[in-house]
């Protein structure tokens, strides 16, 4: 017997060289519409690459900046030094049209993260640019495998284009632009074949703009290990938790039907 849980994206790959990240126009394939819908992405990824190391290293990490407006890279939750944090006017210039940026980054707290730029974010996170971060912990954990959802919502019109006006009056009165295609890593209502007995880690990332997400896994045991990159003090039931844009949440799941 096997129950549908969910989708896991593909994993970029353990980073021990430098990595490349390039910001830059392309085309996405959304099942609803017989066109590409033309978004800006990384290494033509949507979401972009999911990297993965070990706390305690070092990752260097050259961002080229293909769009044709400037951008950078905010490392969303790691504590890193302040100069590499990708916040322009406060910790570094923006990355002009064709330059780029290094930077290095040492993993100091194992966690789940996500980066984005933070750069006319509004629109440069909503046109597609945004990937998982996640660190490793350094000693043996007891999951059988891991799944990581990058939840969104997309703003698409009848034509399959995203929604061009961000920042419209509507989305600064009430709570932020709301999308109307939700996705998980990138696709609509994905898919996952699970097993009995497996017990997973379910790593939850809020990657949109205004919509709040709350995850019922319903017939299962699962618990809270882990808010925002940081174990919790004391595990406990996933009941009704709330995940605001940006939030992550770890969860320790269960297959134990039947």
């Amino acid at each position: 017997m096997t129950l549908i849980l969910g989708f896991l994206g593909q994993i970029y790959a353990y980073a021990e060289q430098p990595l490349k990240l390039e910001a830059k126009e392309g085309f996405y394939q959304f099942p609803f519409f017989d066109v590409q819908t033309p978004v800006w992405s990384y290494n033509d990824q949507i979401p972009g690459p999911f990297i993965r190391s070990k706390v305690g290293t070092t990752l260097v990490i050259d961002f080229v900046n293909g769009l044709k407006e400037p951008s950078s890279i905010h490392w969303h939750g790691l504590r890193i030094e302040n100069a590499m944090d990708g916040v322009p006017g406060v910790t570094q210039d923006p990355v002009e049209p064709g330059g780029n940026f290094i930077y290095r980054l040492k993993l100091e707290d194992a966690g789940t993260f996500w980066y984005h730029p933070h750069f006319n974010s509004s629109e440069q996170l909503e046109r597609g640019l945004k990937g998982v971060f996640i660190v490793e912990e350094a000693e043996k954990l007891p999951w059988s495998r891991e799944l990581i959802w990058l939840m969104d919502d997309w703003l698409l019109q009848k034509d399959g284009t995203i929604y061009p006006q961000f920042n419209t009056g509507r989305d600064l009165m009430h709570d932020g632009r709301w999308g109307n295609v939700p996705t998980i890593n990138g696709k609509y209502q994905p898919e996952f074949l699970v097993k009995p007995g497996e017990r997973i880690r379910l790593r939850l990332i809020n990657g949109a703009n205004a919509r709040i997400f709350s995850p019922q896994l319903e017939g299962l045991s699962a618990d809270v290990i882990a808010v925002d990159g940081k174990p919790v003090t004391q595990i406990f039931p996933l009941d009704r938790f709330v995940l605001s844009p940006g939030n992550r949440v770890d969860l320790d799941v269960r297959l134990q039907l039947k």
